[in-house]
């Protein structure tokens, strides 16, 4: 069972839904206004909440919209998602996404820098009718502010751009192998 929930800049007019599932923890990168607030909906009260601030973003190297951009990629096949006209004067390196799985079904989606090889798709569980979110991944951006994104099918839903990093990040045009070759020791 899922309780569904929301995060977002105060201020946003976004009024988007997900799902996550009781005794399941979400990691979410969200916007906050001048006064350092945001704001969380909840749509039921099942569960115990907590929320709980890991961390944070300087406001010189990170950017976050007040309004998320949306995305409907094509099936199946990596599909382009340009932010450029959103960054103003900066020029975007990395963007931070949510996506969320609207089926009931699990799905793959991926995202990746524009110019990469790699091909690496995850899944993400179906919800039972609530959107499952699937996080907030940083993917970085190609010179012209554009990166990759790829859906198995429309049930996954819209795919998200919630912000940008002009600074302060390093990201790889392709995944650097840093598998280890043993288990159960440091």
């Amino acid at each position: 069972s899922a309780v569904d929930f929301f995060a977002r800049k105060k201020g946003s007019t976004d009024d988007l839904t997900f799902g996550c599932g009781i005794d399941r923890h979400q990691y979410m990168a969200v916007g906050i206004d001048v006064d350092d607030i945001f704001q969380l909906k909840l749509q039921s009260s099942g569960g115990v909440w907590e929320i709980d601030l890991i961390g944070y973003y300087n406001a010189d190297d990170f950017v976050f919209f007040d309004n998320v951009l949306t995305s409907s990629p094509a099936d199946a096949t990596w599909s382009d998602f340009d932010i450029s006209g959103s960054t103003g004067g900066d020029t975007a390196i990395a963007a931070m996404c949510w996506a969320a799985n609207d089926s009931s079904l699990s799905r793959a989606l991926g995202y990746r820098q524009k110019g990469s090889t790699d091909n690496r798709i995850n899944t993400v569980m179906g919800s039972g009718g609530t959107a499952t979110f699937a996080g907030t991944p940083t993917v970085g951006c190609d010179g012209s502010e554009v990166f990759q994104i790829y859906r198995q099918v429309a049930s996954v839903g819209d795919m998200y751009c919630i912000g940008y990093a002009k600074s302060g990040v390093t990201m790889n045009t392709n995944a650097a192998d840093n598998s280890i070759a043993t288990t159960g020791a440091w």
